[in-house]
């Protein structure tokens, strides 16, 4: 199974956010021990770097962006993916960015806080965390 880790989950875990670290990390955890391919759009790692750096210092922000892609693939974010998220009907264009990138790589479902930022997705399953870790 090849599931997309949004940037809410990432951040869960590096910044140890008191209610959702737990499930995220459990998350996360799969795709580290191989029982599904993770992976993570590339959008999603400058943002994880910004709030690691701004909230931590830049040592943990490196650290943060080497375990991702120790544990990840990163989709590709280019001109035909921005186009796609343009022409789609979305309601937050980072969220719609991460769905044409999720689509493009091919990935079976997306695992996230924020469901109802894919509502309008016919593609990949939207999960949230606690839904993919009980897949298992």
């Amino acid at each position: 199974m090849k599931v997309l880790f949004d940037t809410n989950v990432i951040l869960d875990v590096f910044l140890k956010r008191d209610t959702f670290s737990e499930a995220s990390g459990a998350a996360i955890s799969k795709a580290e021990k191989k029982h599904a391919d993770g992976f993570v759009s590339a959008s999603s790692i400058t943002t994880i770097y910004y709030w690691a750096k701004k909230i931590k210092d830049r040592a943990a922000a490196d650290a943060a962006i080497q375990m991702v892609v120790e544990i990840m693939r990163v989709t590709t974010v280019d001109s035909a993916i921005i186009h796609n998220a343009i022409k789609s009907d979305y309601a937050d264009f980072e969220d719609e960015v991460i769905y044409q990138s999720a689509i493009a790589a091919g990935v079976d479902c997306i695992v996230t806080r924020d469901k109802k930022g894919f509502k309008h997705s016919r593609g990949p399953r939207i999960l949230s965390p606690e839904e993919f870790v009980a897949m298992f």
